[in-house]
């Protein structure tokens, strides 16, 4: 993993402490990529936690434990349920995409897209 990182970060560098340069930059990369990692991954739980919150609610909506009045706010309650679900789902799959792409990143898998929607894998 830094391996791959160190030899890009090498090549880009010119000069006598180039090697030193790029050890020192890749560590630092590579602990800030790593703690983001770490970040976005409770930030997952988290999201996934309120997706399932969202879930139960929902189910709270749509069979109600006691009578309703107003149909149309009965129904308008459903939808909204189905949003904050959906909404939760969303956010907890960008979080999920977030973590491929730095762990992608760190494992020097970088896939770069291109304007023709083609992708380029850079190493």
């Amino acid at each position: 993993m830094e391996n791959l990182f160190l030899k890009q970060v090498i090549a880009r560098i010119k000069g006598d402490d180039a090697k030193t340069k790029a050890v020192r930059i890749t560590r630092k990369c590579v602990s800030a990529i790593k703690a983001q990692i770490a970040y976005l991954e409770s930030e997952a739980e988290n999201a996934k936690i309120r997706w399932e919150d969202a879930e139960e609610k929902r189910k709270g909506v749509i069979y109600p434990d006691q009578l309703f009045e107003n149909s149309v706010d009965y129904l308008q309650a459903i939808a909204n349920a189905q949003e904050e679900v959906e909404k939760a789902r969303q956010r907890w799959e960008a979080i999920q995409q977030s973590i491929r792409f730095f762990t992608s990143v760190q494992n020097g898998n970088l896939v770069l897209a291109k304007p023709d929607g083609e992708g380029e894998t850079v190493s």
